[in-house]
């Protein structure tokens, strides 16, 4: 009796064949071996199986009196671990979501839908980890954004909200931490300008520190740029008049 297995893989070809005059052949090594089971039929022992075993496996068999040939074709399908996340780089903030060690490899989508950058690594045992990320504007709410993972796998969809990982400063946090220093400046501005009119005029100095104590209580963490120009340009229409 002999039996033969021609196998074609993704990255290579190999054979591993047995016959009862103890000759055999393994180009494979890689673990595979032929074994019999307790009734005696031949079979092909796979270890440790993963995606590089994927791929079209041949088997002929001769024995005295005929021969039989069978193919098979081996196809793996994993799900992949999901995640998603918000991070800053460059003082933008992005969103990042991942599908890890999945096959066929996933597909990611952003709702609302968005231009995101989109990678595909092959891992060493032969799986897919697919990540995207994409740049948040500066009027999009982080909140409102759903990163959408397709696999073949899955009957339905994963959708994943990304959140800040743990021990990250908060988006709020943040953008109340560059308020505080845009109201330090406004406050250093005002000193800077007291102190240049007590220099020149000392009397008209009375009047115009109430319209400059007026102007600093509407200062405050919601106020825009654009209302700041305007607030910054009554000041000095204040100023102007009280120095001349």
């Amino acid at each position: 009796m002999f039996v033969i297995w021609n196998i074609e893989l993704k990255h290579k070809t190999c054979r591993i064949s047995f016959s009862d005059k103890d000759q055999s052949i393994d180009s494979c090594n890689d673990g595979k071996s032929l074994r019999n089971t307790s009734a005696g039929q031949s079979y092909l022992h796979i270890p440790n199986f993963s995606a590089d075993e994927v791929g079209v496996y041949r088997c002929e068999s001769v024995y005295t009196g005929g021969n039989e040939y069978y193919k098979f074709e081996v196809a793996v399908t994993a799900p992949p671990k999901v995640s998603a996340w918000l991070e800053r780089r460059d003082n933008k903030v992005v969103a990042v979501c991942r599908a890890e060690k999945g096959y066929p490899a996933a597909k990611i989508s952003w709702s609302p839908a968005g231009n995101g950058s989109v990678t595909l690594q092959d891992e060493p045992d032969g799986f897919v980890t697919v990540e995207s990320w994409l740049e948040l504007s500066g009027d999009m709410d982080p909140e409102n954004l759903t990163c959408v993972v397709h696999h073949q796998f899955w009957a339905k969809e994963k959708t994943l909200v990304p959140k800040l990982k743990e021990g990250q400063a908060s988006l709020d946090w943040m953008n109340e931490n560059a308020m505080f220093y845009f109201n330090m400046i406004v406050r250093s501005f005002f000193n800077a300008v007291d102190t240049c009119c007590c220099h020149r005029n000392r009397f008209s100095i009375i009047n115009y520190c109430s319209k400059k104590t007026f102007l600093a209580g509407h200062v405050s963490s919601e106020t825009s740029p654009t209302k700041w120009n305007q607030m910054q340009a009554m000041q000095e229409a204040a100023t102007s008049d009280q120095l001349t």
